[in-house]
């Protein structure tokens, strides 16, 4: 029958053959699990190095992802293959530190064989892969059941992790470093994928220090030059200038070190009277009271005092001025040469990028290292 019910018994009423019953069609759409990745957060904040998407040589990038999770079943509980594993694939030059936090909503239970469920907050977490040197993070969640049925609330699982930005010859200022998150997972019929998707981008940024070295002869007047005359007797100063370069890709350079063996041809080596050391923009000391203290001379060797600590900011710049009296022989030709060193970041840092290995031009992976040589050429008689 169909029709109002009023009707049954009288003649409107519209009685329908058993053979042919009235039908009509309807879709369910079950919906599918959405993924997001987002860049959170990093470590530093400097001059050339403050915003989210810009990283130093060392420095720890904070990402979360995201799975927001259907009602009804994810994955199979049977094997580890078939759970529903989050799989995430950074660039070469970034590699994973460890889980910060792991959250799930109260809906979502998690079962299957040991190896499978949520992560736990370590280096090494539970459930989780760390493969190719620590640049594929897999998290096999295993089978995910969702019993809330309130379509208003989403239930999501959430993980938090850090990577860093290695010290690697492929990591160089300027360039970029992504990643790309992916799921799977079994829903009995086989292996079902979303398409991939990634954070913001990250831009690498260094320091870039460059060191000048000039020479004056103040006996005869000369000013600072690369190259200066000298007669025995002649008081001669070296003026040293070590600068940070003010590029869209520079940053803070950390814990410089000066090394200036003076040479032997120059006797009572000391520092001028007045504005021995002075800078210009962001130069940061700790230790000594003042930048001055922060120099030795021991012997004819110039350094940083035992204990001193110099960060040298962008744009920015440090100049000491010392002297001594020459009494090299006639016809000597006198280089000097001033070499700086620095790292990438601030203290003794495991993962930071240094001047140990040598200069840049010897393609050497720690390079932060420059030297300038100025000369003193006493003329023959």
């Amino acid at each position: 029958f169909t029709g109002k019910a009023s009707d049954v018994g009288t003649a409107s009423a519209n009685w329908v053959d058993p053979s042919d019953p009235p039908q009509d069609d309807t879709i369910v759409t079950i919906a599918m699990p959405t993924i997001a990745k987002a860049l959170v957060s990093t470590e530093i904040t400097e001059p050339g190095n403050a915003g989210l998407d810009q990283a130093t040589i060392g420095e720890l990038v904070t990402y979360t992802i995201t799975l927001t999770v259907p009602e009804g079943q994810m994955g199979q509980s049977d094997t580890i293959a078939n759970g529903t594993i989050l799989r995430d694939t950074l660039d070469s030059g970034l590699a994973f530190v460890d889980v910060l936090s792991v959250s799930a909503s109260t809906g979502l239970a998690f079962s299957g064989p040991v190896g499978t469920g949520l992560p736990t907050v370590a280096t090494t977490p539970a459930n989780t892969a760390i493969t190719a040197n620590g640049q594929v993070i897999s998290f096999n969640l295993g089978q995910i059941t969702n019993t809330n049925t309130d379509n208003d609330t989403s239930e999501t699982v959430e993980i938090t992790y850090r990577a860093i930005v290695l010290n690697t010859q492929n990591n160089q200022t300027n360039q970029t470093r992504t990643n790309h998150l992916d799921i799977d997972w079994n829903n009995g019929a086989g292996i079902q994928d979303l398409t991939d998707v990634s954070a913001d981008w990250i831009t690498i940024v260094e320091p870039t220090l460059a060191t000048s070295k000039l020479i004056a002869n103040t006996t005869d007047g000369t000013g600072f030059l690369q190259t200066v005359y000298a007669d025995t007797g002649d008081v001669i100063q070296y003026k040293i200038t070590i600068t940070n370069g003010n590029a869209a890709t520079d940053t803070t350079a950390f814990d410089i070190s000066l090394a200036d063996t003076i040479p032997a041809a120059l006797t009572a080596v000391q520092f001028i009277a007045g504005d021995a050391v002075t800078s210009s923009g962001d130069v940061r000391l700790s230790g000594p009271s003042n930048l001055p203290n922060a120099f030795q001379i021991s012997g004819n060797t110039l350094s940083i005092t035992p204990g001193a600590n110099i960060d040298i900011g962008v744009d920015s710049s440090l100049t000491i001025t010392l002297q001594g009296m020459f009494n090299g022989a006639t016809g000597d030709i006198v280089p000097n040469t001033a070499q700086v060193q620095w790292t990438s970041l601030d203290g003794q840092v495991s993962g930071e990028r240094s001047g140990d290995d040598g200069l840049p031009a010897a393609g050497v992976l720690d390079d932060y290292r420059v030297e300038s040589t100025a000369t003193i050429s006493a003329a023959p008689l």
